[in-house]
């Protein structure tokens, strides 16, 4: 009741907003909640607190199962906040589990230019490779996961991808030393994929004048 007693006293009071909100999520009335969030965003008083009152409505109707209102939630937050990292964050996730892949490109981009920490900002490269790819763009997707290879060159697993990417696009100078790297990886790899990696730097040499090692 202090709460609300507050909020009838001041609508714009921004911790009676979250203490109440709060109070109901802990009541098991999370749809009382996101509602009560959604109005206190909207109060022009409020307008400094809009993102974060929004991700946090957001948030409570991903609780409630209703990602189509939460993704809606988190672009409005996002909107009203662009560097808004957790709304940025929370779609991807959203949209990688409901394969909206065009609406996730430029989030990731966002993400990509924002992000300081390596560990966060190599996940979501790698995220964006995928995404590129599947869209058909070949050249974002290896260059998104140049970047993440970058950041951990001991990743085989990435290694690999970004040499199988460069020499099916005629990269012969960038993928051979990737090729020939993976070569001290050689028992790790299966012998069917250990022959084709021996032919791919044969053909890398062979594309790039150093026809001794090709032969």
């Amino acid at each position: 009741k202090l709460y609300e007693r507050a909020l009838a006293d001041d609508p714009d009071l921004a911790p009676a907003v979250d203490g109440l909100a709060t109070l109901l999520r802990d009541q098991g009335q999370l749809s009382e909640a996101v509602t009560l969030l959604i109005n206190s965003a909207e109060r022009p008083a409020l307008a400094a607190e809009r993102s974060r009152l929004l991700v946090d409505a957001a948030d409570f109707c991903v609780a409630l199962g209703d990602t189509d209102w939460a993704k809606q939630l988190y672009r409005d937050a996002r909107a009203a906040d662009p560097v808004n990292h957790k709304a940025g964050v929370a779609l991807v996730e959203l949209c990688w589990d409901t394969g909206s892949l065009v609406e996730l490109a430029p989030i990731l981009d966002e993400l990509c230019r924002s992000t300081d920490d390596p560990v966060r900002l190599r996940t979501y490269l790698l995220q964006r490779s995928k995404v590129a790819a599947e869209l058909g763009d070949r050249t974002g997707a290896r260059m998104a996961l140049t970047r993440a290879v970058d950041l951990d060159p001991h990743d085989l697993d990435s290694k690999r991808d970004l040499a199988r990417m460069l020499f099916e696009a005629e990269q012969w100078e960038k993928a051979r030393p990737l090729l020939e790297g993976l070569l001290e990886h050689e028992d790790a790899i299966p012998p069917a994929e250990a022959i084709e990696l021996h032919y791919r730097i044969a053909k890398c040499a062979h594309q790039l004048g150093d026809h001794d090692t090709a032969d």
